[in-house]
């Protein structure tokens, strides 16, 4: 008979205490202690759950922050609007508004230091960059060379320091081009390897990830970005979507919501994308609580389409289990 070190690698460890569950997943383990007992840890799916709603539903907003402390700025409702809300992780409070109303622009950063960039508004693309100190919006000098915000562009990046935006619609042409910031001016960058628009972007502007969009239709197609060049990847999502939402780390990615599978939510750890658990409102063109803290146990999905919605969901860590092994 094959012992359990032939079968999973690894042999039965004998303890005198539970590891925590988070550190046993994976393993087999016997408790010496009183009561024995030989266990195992599971691990259970990552949940969203309603969080609280928005003061003024929208779309198309630019998202910033962790679900406990995030900023909704921007947007369609349906009119383009400059609306600023700011959360704390229990209550939605109106904000000092942005300097221009628009949507499809894109956020990164905290509360209390945060910018958002580019977008839409009649007529054309926006190119301005704006500030957020915790207390009102500032108007930078640093100016996008295009505008890439009529179906929306992904992003990169989480200060007012480093950040990055590439795809985007202006017109009727999937751009492919990229820009970075540096805190002060956008330069340009090199194109993506396949031009498309309505993407998200997880990471940051030396190793990140463009993840789906339309190209021109529905892509599963996923990029990484390694601080200079773009690399398409064998690791696409499972399912095509555009005007999607995401958040993470170019190896801990979740992404969310878009159109053909509004309420699907794949989870990257670096290797495969899993499907978890899902929105309990589908939904697209919903704003993510962008930043480098979130990773793929961490998000928050503000607002979105259909019907401008006030709709706020939180995702969560999932949890552990420790099970012991019965014999009956």
């Amino acid at each position: 008979m094959a012992t359990y070190k032939e079968i999973k690698g690894v042999k039965v460890v004998t303890k005198a205490t539970d590891p925590t569950a988070s550190e046993a997943l994976g393993t087999v383990w016997y408790n010496s202690t009183s009561p024995a007992a030989l266990k195992y840890a599971i691990q259970g799916a990552g949940a969203w759950a309603s969080a609280t709603s928005l003061n003024t539903g929208r779309s198309q907003a630019s998202g910033i922050g962790i679900p406990s402390a995030a900023i909704a700025v921007k947007g369609s409702t349906p009119d383009y609007t400059a609306n600023s809300e700011t959360y704390n992780g229990t209550t939605w409070t109106e904000g000092s508004n942005s300097n221009a109303a628009s949507r499809n622009g894109r956020g990164t950063g905290t509360t209390t230091a945060a910018m958002t960039v580019g977008g839409w508004s009649a007529p054309g693309g926006v190119t301005a960059t704006e500030y957020y100190d915790g207390t009102s919006w500032s108007v930078q000098s640093g100016t996008l060379t295009r505008g890439g915000g009529y179906q929306s562009f992904g992003s990169l990046g989480g200060s007012q320091a480093s950040a990055m935006i590439f795809g985007g619609e202006p017109g009727t042409t999937y751009w492919q081009y990229s820009e970075t910031w540096n805190g002060t001016s956008w330069s340009e960058g090199n194109n993506l390897t396949s031009g498309r628009q309505a993407c998200v972007g997880t990471g940051i502007v030396t190793a990140g990830l463009c993840i789906g969009g339309f190209s021109p239709s529905a892509t599963t197609k996923v990029e990484s970005y390694d601080g200079t060049s773009w690399t398409e990847t064998s690791t696409d999502i499972n399912t095509a979507r555009g005007q999607l939402g995401g958040c993470g780390t170019s190896t801990l990615s979740l992404v969310y919501g878009g159109t053909a599978a509004p309420a699907a939510t794949e989870s990257f750890n670096g290797t495969t994308w899993t499907t978890v658990g899902s929105l309990g409102s589908g939904r697209k063109e919903g704003a993510n609580a962008q930043s480098p803290a979130n990773t793929n146990t961490a998000a928050m999905y503000i607002g979105g389409e259909p019907g401008y919605v006030t709709t706020v969901e939180a995702y969560a860590d999932p949890s552990y289990t420790i099970k012991t092994v019965t014999v009956s």
